[in-house]
């Protein structure tokens, strides 16, 4: 955390981080808020690729 802007950088995830568990510490602005998760899950894989769909039936110029 950043001493001068109070704002935390987040760490990059390896591919190993993918549904583990790790503790949560809320922002400051959120302490007083309750309940407060005690952990939190990773639930993505990052960063997300973006991938171009080509359904059928769709009407043209559609992109998905």
């Amino acid at each position: 955390m950043d001493a001068n802007n109070d704002v935390e950088v987040p760490k990059r995830s390896s591919s190993f981080d993918f549904l583990t568990r790790k503790p949560y510490v809320p922002p400051h602005w959120a302490s007083h808020l309750n309940p407060i998760p005690s952990h939190v899950f990773s639930l993505s894989h990052l960063p997300t690729p973006i991938h171009k769909w080509n359904l059928p039936n769709l009407p043209n110029n559609t992109e998905v």
